[in-house]
Parts: structure tokens; C-alpha cells; sequence
């Protein structure tokens, strides 16, 4: 994948890429991820800290254009402890000892993402977004009621907008994004791993049901044939996300049931054999026995940052 700035893709790719920025600044538009602000309502010191918008295209292998907004939050690093804006991810330890137990007790895997996850989020604090050049254009042709609030700054037409949404790269988004997730986990009855704040348990139909994500991408598993495509399918909508899990496993999908569950028993022959070869003969009944008891528990709960601070 080659990533480009906006200018030098529309250089580039011309139309194509303002096909790709409208695209992208429609999902904006549609999140009410901001909200246009009278310039004249501003101080100076607020135009000078507001967070300049990066506007980018990616050019994937398949050809395909796409374009991506984020904030440039450099800035707001001073004005953060290193606890209000860090957020876990999975390890890969807490990862592989899943896959491990994925393939140990014979479970349906899926993989699915949450498009456009950080645009769930609602901001905390005031901010302002600065959307300069060409792109001014874009958002004014996706809604024209961003039109009266464009001003001319050095020559360039600029808007100036308050963000509502966790816009991607602003140090903050990423907390907010997994404050988000995790709540939305807690009300769908799962409890966090002791030891890894990005893998909850829950127990569904008496059979342990492990979720284990890494920021917006999320590994469902359970040895039902439907739970996975249940969990998944209420997080979709919590989320509005119309995208399918990416099946590992043998959940049905358009008639291809027993072609997936083929697939899955054979990943699961694969995992045991290569484990075996590396630790022992034996070694994943153990690991699948202590992980449930410490790695996968459903007792304690996994503080977040900010109530560690608390």
C-alpha cells in the first residue's frame, strides 16, 4: 500500500482521488464527527492551537483509492499525562495462548473489524479542527452548510471546526475508543482477563465465549456453531457495521458450512502439531486448563487507566 498526502495523490490520480476524499468526508459528515465554528467566535490563541487536519490517499496493491482524515495532535502531547491518553492493546502471548485454546477445544473463530471505530467515541474537551485547501471544497460539496463559515487565511481557504467525535491520531482517541469498546463488552455480560485488559470472557450456553481485540479488530470465539455469529452481530449493532466477520471457522455462511468447519479442524490439527513439536506432547491440555484458571478467568476486572488513577 502506498500512502500519499491529499495534494499529491489529486496530482496523481486526479478525479479519482477527490472521489476518495468525498467518500471519506461523507463518513465524517454522516458521524457528526464536528461541527463548524464562526471564525469571528475565536481568539487568536485558539486559531494558532487549533489541530490541523491531514488529509491522506492511500493507493492499495488491488488499485484502489482511499482516502483517510486524521488529526495532526503533536501539539496536544504537553497537555496530557502519559495515563489520560495510553491504551492497551492485546499481547501477543494473551493472542497466541487463545489461538491455542481456539484450536484445543475445536472453537468457531472469527475476525471482524469496527469501521470507522474512534468516530463512536464522543470527545471530552473542546477542540478545533483546521481544514485548509482543496479539502475545504470537498466538505463544502458534501454539505453546502459548511460554506458560510470558510474564511481566506494567507491566500488559502480555511474552516475551522469543533470536533465531537475521537477523530483518528488525536492523543486522546485511542482511550476513548477502548472506554468505549470495553463498556459496550460489560453490557453484553463479559468479564476482563485479569492479566490482559484486551481479552473478555462471558459464558454463553455453558461454554466460555472469548473475545480478544487489538484497537478496532476483534477475535470472537466459542465452540457453538452461532454464538460467534451472535456476539459479533450485537456489536455490529452497537456499531452500525455492515461488514461481515472475516470466518476462520466453521460459523455458516451462504451454504459453505462444511467446507469452513473442514478449514478449522484443520488449522486446530496444524496448531497442535507444530506446539507439540516445540513444547511437548501434552503441553496444551495444560495450557488450555491454567489459561481458563489465570490468563482467561472470569473474576477480577481489568482496571482502565483512568480508574487506576481513581
Amino acid at each position: 500500500m502506498t500512502q500519499m498526502t491529499a495534494t499529491a495523490g489529486i496530482k496523481k490520480h486526479g478525479q479519482a482521488a477527490v472521489d476518495a476524499l468525498l467518500q471519506e468526508f461523507c463518513q465524517l459528515n454522516n458521524k457528526d464527527v464536528f461541527d463548524p465554528i464562526d471564525v469571528s467566535a475565536l481568539t487568536t490563541g485558539q486559531k494558532r492551537e487549533a489541530l490541523r487536519a491531514v488529509n491522506l490517499i492511500k493507493e492499495k496493491r488491488s488499485g484502489k483509492l482511499k482516502g483517510s482524515t486524521c488529526a495532526d495532535g503533536r501539539s496536544q502531547r504537553a497537555h496530557y499525562t502519559k495515563e489520560e491518553t495510553t491504551s492497551p492493546t492485546v499481547s501477543t502471548d494473551a493472542l497466541m495462548l487463545s489461538l491455542m485454546i481456539d484450536a484445543k477445544e475445536g472453537r468457531d473463530v472469527a475476525t471482524a473489524d469496527v469501521e470507522g471505530a474512534y468516530l463512536h467515541a464522543d470527545m471530552e474537551d473542546f477542540v478545533i479542527l483546521k481544514l485548509a485547501g482543496e479539502a475545504v471544497d470537498i466538505m463544502c460539496q458534501v454539505n453546502p452548510k459548511y460554506k458560510k463559515f470558510v474564511v481566506v487565511e494567507h491566500g488559502k481557504k480555511v474552516l475551522y471546526l469543533q470536533l465531537l467525535k475521537a477523530l483518528y491520531r488525536r492523543v486522546q482517541s485511542a482511550l476513548l475508543w477502548y472506554e468505549l469498546f470495553t463498556s459496550t463488552l460489560v453490557d453484553m455480560g463479559f468479564k476482563f482477563n485479569p492479566y490482559d485488559p484486551c481479552v473478555a470472557n462471558s459464558q454463553i450456553k455453558g461454554k466460555q465465549c472469548t473475545v480478544a481485540w487489538y484497537v478496532d479488530d476483534n477475535k470472537i470465539s466459542h465452540v457453538g456453531d452461532t454464538v460467534v455469529t451472535d456476539v459479533n452481530e450485537k456489536i455490529k449493532a452497537k456499531f452500525g457495521n455492515d461488514r461481515d466477520p472475516r470466518e476462520t471457522s466453521s460459523v455458516s455462511r451462504n451454504g459453505h458450512h462444511f467446507q469452513q468447519r473442514r478449514h478449522r479442524h484443520a488449522f486446530n490439527e496444524r496448531v497442535s502439531e507444530r506446539s507439540n513439536r516445540r513444547f511437548g506432547h501434552g503441553h496444551l491440555k495444560s495450557c488450555s486448563n491454567t489459561s481458563k484458571e489465570r490468563s482467561f478467568c472470569h473474576g477480577r476486572q481489568v482496571q482502565t487507566p483512568r480508574e487506576k488513577e481513581r
